[in-house]
């Protein structure tokens, strides 16, 4: 819907969400759409095309957290090539809403960002506990997706009881129970790295709720994930094609409600199965 029919430059990061992905491709069937993949761990790249295109429209595309391995998008950087390059900048602030910045308004709170370049898209079914998704932006660029995003267009608007749901999950967020909760999650995040250490395996680093844990290969990820069902720990073996071959992982998504027990509890047992489970 925000493409329509125009001539345009989409560059997108390389470990954005399948849904960006999908959301892009439908966008190169209305429209003449050049896509440019960067990897946003290293932006020099970046830099380099957007210097050289000269399509006279130019969408940058990012997920707030990586969905797979828990980092953040260099966000004030990236603003800075929007400005410097009259680029519109959109992020996909799933796993941010919430749970980042003080007031849980998300990454651009977190990195303290605000431009009319931005859009913003959060969504509603993660940490406000309900479901739908939302779309901040200028005013110019909310009117013409009111007037042209068929997908917002042709489905069934949100029920007043999910608008009422939505108004007061919002104010919890926002208010002292929203803080007491990220303050909590943030304990847990720095249990979890305190004390899952490993030897065979690789915690990547992540300051978010998303703690993943590379274990190399497919099969390991899939003994891993069943040895810990049988402990009462439902953990994700995330293989290919959701990630790159040969880099299986357990994707951890820590929340306020765990407790210092479950979480020490869980480093424990893997700890055990590091020690236990023969190579594959």
């Amino acid at each position: 819907g925000l493409i329509g029919n125009k001539k345009i430059s989409i560059y997108s990061a390389a470990l954005n969400h399948a849904s960006l992905i999908d959301g892009i491709r439908l966008a190169r069937g209305q429209g003449s759409v050049d896509l440019h993949i960067f990897d946003h761990h290293h932006l020099e790249a970046l830099d380099d095309i957007l210097r050289n295109d000269s399509a006279p429209h130019k969408l940058i595309v990012i997920d707030g957290v990586f969905s797979m391995d828990g980092d953040l998008a260099p966000v004030q950087e990236l603003l800075h090539l929007a400005n410097q390059y009259d680029a519109l900048l959109m992020i996909d602030d799933a796993h941010g809403f919430g749970v980042l910045g003080k007031h849980g308004y998300g990454i651009l709170e977190d990195e303290e960002a605000c431009s009319d370049r931005i859009i913003y898209i959060g969504t509603l079914g993660k940490a406000a506990g309900l479901n739908g998704a939302f779309v901040c932006a200028h005013e110019k660029i909310i009117a013409w997706l009111i007037q042209k995003a068929r997908p917002y267009i042709y489905s069934t608007a949100s029920s007043p009881a999910l608008a009422f749901a939505v108004l007061h999950s919002i104010s919890l967020m926002e208010g002292k129970k929203g803080q007491e909760l990220r303050a909590r999650l943030q304990q847990n995040i720095a249990l979890w790295k305190k004390e899952s250490t490993f030897t065979r395996w690789k915690r990547l680093e992540s300051d978010t709720a998303i703690q993943p844990i590379m274990v190399g290969s497919n099969e390991t990820a899939l003994r891993l994930a069943r040895a810990l069902d049988q402990f009462g720990y439902w953990i994700p073996a995330i293989r290919p094609p959701t990630v790159p071959k040969g880099k299986a992982r357990l994707r951890i998504t820590l929340s306020a409600a765990h407790t210092k027990e479950q979480i020490q509890g869980l480093c424990n047992v893997l700890s055990e199965l590091e020690s236990s489970l023969p190579p594959s």
